[in-house]
């Protein structure tokens, strides 16, 4: 429980693919932090139903889509990722509006005194740390060998994909640089939840300043 007179806390969860993200944002929960997920936003305006839905379509074309006319999100991946000019035009649709949803989301917690983890995976690459009102950055970390492994295991990914994923993103350097609570991910599922505890009582038993 937070102690009295601490309020709404936002805390930035970021980390390159395949680092171990995911699963320490499922330990932030289960210790009782309300979770954003920027990924989970953007598939929801990817839906047929969403905002971003029909502008992606109008510039990537239907070969994007599935027959039912969903987005076929590996076939866009595929495509931006081969490519930067068109992954920036897709950041440029989805971005904006993941912010949107995000501030909307965030403005449910305005008056709580919650640990809210916004999980973006490109916090470091759009710097937008200020953008939120962040408070504190935790960086999951994890060598290049180990994420690639992870990658093809888990995500079914040949190892020139898996490489080609990562070096789209932010180095590890740039990640570490904006940490305030890094997370070296390259032990035991144990010691993962450990060192998350661990953050997480720092976040919760020291008031704000």
């Amino acid at each position: 429980m937070l102690q009295e007179g601490i309020t709404l806390k936002l805390i930035g969860l970021t980390g390159g693919i395949g680092s171990g993200k995911s699963t320490v944002s499922k330990i932030f929960v289960k210790l009782g932090a309300k979770l954003l997920d920027a990924d989970q936003i953007s598939r929801n305006l990817l839906t047929k139903e969403g905002e971003a839905y029909k502008p992606v379509v109008d510039h990537f074309g239907q070969n994007i889509l599935f027959d039912d006319g969903s987005v076929n999100r590996e076939k866009l991946a595929d495509i931006v990722f081969a490519n930067k000019e068109q992954l920036s035009v897709l950041n440029s649709i989805v971005h904006p509006l993941v912010a949107i949803k995000m501030f909307e989301a965030i403005s449910d917690y305005k008056d709580t005194d919650s640990v809210v983890i916004l999980d973006i995976p490109l916090l470091a690459e759009n710097k937008n740390r200020d953008t939120y009102g962040i408070e504190k950055i935790v960086v999951v970390d994890s060598p290049l060998e180990l994420c690639v492994k992870r990658l093809v295991q888990h995500r079914n990914m040949s190892v020139d994909d898996a490489v080609h994923r990562i070096e789209n993103q932010a180095s590890r350097e740039e990640r570490v640089k904006i940490a305030d609570y890094l997370i070296s991910n390259t032990g035991s599922i144990e010691d993962l939840t450990k060192r998350v505890h661990e953050i997480y009582y720092d976040l919760t038993s020291t008031t704000k300043e």
